[in-house]
């Protein structure tokens, strides 16, 4: 009988945190699993603690490869799992003993192709962190298995049905950063079943520096060529019309906000996003009421012509600034129920803010 989950470890140069993360992989509550670590041309010791571990646990086996990157490991692992349900793990990251079992039993109770579970995050630096709610539910409609992504794709975060990605020849493209955003929507997008888990069964490490998935500031810049690549992808796989709205709105707001996060790289990054901008999300950014006032007036910045940049520049900090006006003087505040009168009248002034700048740009239209 083939094992009922394949636990599946790219490994490249993590011996410090090697142990701690096999040790999480074969303490699995489910002892009915595989774990395939694939040594990706590590010029440390992991490789001969991967062979410390097969050796000691049959259920363990170990490929060494010429270093390739993450994505060739993990399809070189795919290619030989023999298991019902394959897993993704991280060499730095760990799992909780009871992920397999937790999440193998709900995907056999509803027949599910996907489990997407909770994770937690740890580590050597200080990292304040609040798990994003998810709604439970059972997902079948091809519209609702994409809109219910709420986030940028981890693949360690599903429990995957080895029969789907077999049958639908779902891997990883090689050569190219955030390959999990391929993989992941193409999966859930074609998935007849994703089911949810409130559980944290991941715990994420964070200021390692060593994990396979880190990435330099300017690796963020392909973050907008993964996402075209990833709609083409489900172009091909028959996405409606529909879904692809769904699509393009979240990669505009899922690039949007990998660009406030790398503060150091605002200039370049914001050249190539402009750059990357499908005509469909040209559209949205003009017409669509589906993005908010600052992610809005953040495309209209960095596409427009020199005054339309300036104007929407404007636009955009001055939106910022009563954004943190409201944030630190009245939400965080007791005084924000004494003044009630004045907080309504801020609104007002920047709801007619926003009614000025509109009649503008339909006069200049």
């Amino acid at each position: 009988m083939p094992p009922k989950v394949s636990i599946i470890i790219p490994v490249y140069n993590v011996e410090r945190y090697l142990h701690q993360c096999l040790d999480s992989a074969k303490n699995q509550t489910l002892r009915d699993i595989e774990v395939i670590c694939v040594d990706d041309g590590s010029a440390d010791g992991s490789g001969a603690i991967l062979d410390e571990y097969a050796a000691k646990d049959d259920r363990i086996a170990v490929i060494h490869q010429e270093n390739a990157g993450q994505a060739a490991a993990r399809n070189n692992a795919l290619k030989g799992a023999k298991g019902e349900y394959i897993l993704f793990l991280d060499s730095d990251d760990l799992l909780a003993e009871t992920t397999c079992q937790a999440a193998y039993e709900k995907a056999k109770a509803l027949d599910a192709d996907l489990v997407h579970f909770q994770y937690s995050a740890f580590g050597e630096t200080s990292y304040s962190f609040t798990p994003e709610p998810i709604l439970l539910g059972e997902w079948t409609d091809s519209l609702k298995k994409v809109e219910m992504l709420h986030q940028i794709p981890a693949v360690w975060q599903y429990l995957y049905k080895h029969k789907l990605l077999e049958d639908n020849q779902i891997a990883f493209p090689e050569k190219q950063k955030f390959e999990d955003v391929i993989f992941v929507y193409q999966a859930r997008f074609l998935a007849n079943k994703i089911v949810e888990l409130p559980e944290q069964l991941y715990r994420y490490r964070v200021g390692s520096g060593y994990s396979t998935s880190a990435a330099q500031e300017q690796s963020y810049f392909d973050l907008p060529v993964a996402y075209n690549r990833m709609i083409e992808t489900l172009i091909l796989s028959g996405a409606s019309e529909e879904v692809r709205q769904v699509l393009y709105t979240r990669k505009l707001k899922e690039v949007y906000f990998a660009w406030l996060v790398k503060k150091q790289v605002r200039k370049e990054f914001a050249k190539r996003i402009a750059d990357n901008l499908l005509p469909e999300e040209r559209q949205i950014i003009t017409n669509s009421q589906n993005l908010d006032r600052k992610t809005r007036a953040f495309y209209l910045s960095i596409t427009g012509k020199t005054f339309q940049k300036v104007f929407y520049s404007l636009k955009y900090k001055i939106a910022n600034l009563w954004d943190w006006f409201i944030e630190r003087l009245y939400y965080r505040s007791s005084l924000y129920k004494k003044h009630e009168d004045e907080v309504q009248w801020l609104k007002t002034v920047v709801e007619n803010h926003d009614e000025f700048f509109k009649m503008r740009e339909n006069n200049r239209e």
